[in-house]
């Protein structure tokens, strides 16, 4: 799942988070998101794994609304 699917659309981008299911991202246990099972957040870190630890690799980056249509 990735933001080029939903573009700036908050909901689509929550939606689309929301169908993930056991993501193996190799560094932790499988993720699976629904919505009782997110923060609910409108913006992220992006994170990358050196010498065994997670190093921050960009400031929040906000999703926020998109206008509507």
């Amino acid at each position: 799942m990735n933001s080029h699917r939903t573009g700036p659309d908050r909901r689509a981008f929550m939606r689309a988070i929301e169908a993930t299911k056991n993501l193996d991202l190799g560094t932790t246990s499988p993720l699976t998101f629904s919505p009782d099972r997110h923060l609910g957040g409108t913006a992220t870190e992006l994170l990358r794994l050196k010498g065994g630890k997670y190093v921050r690799m960009s400031d929040p980056l906000n999703y926020g609304e998109a206008p509507p249509p």
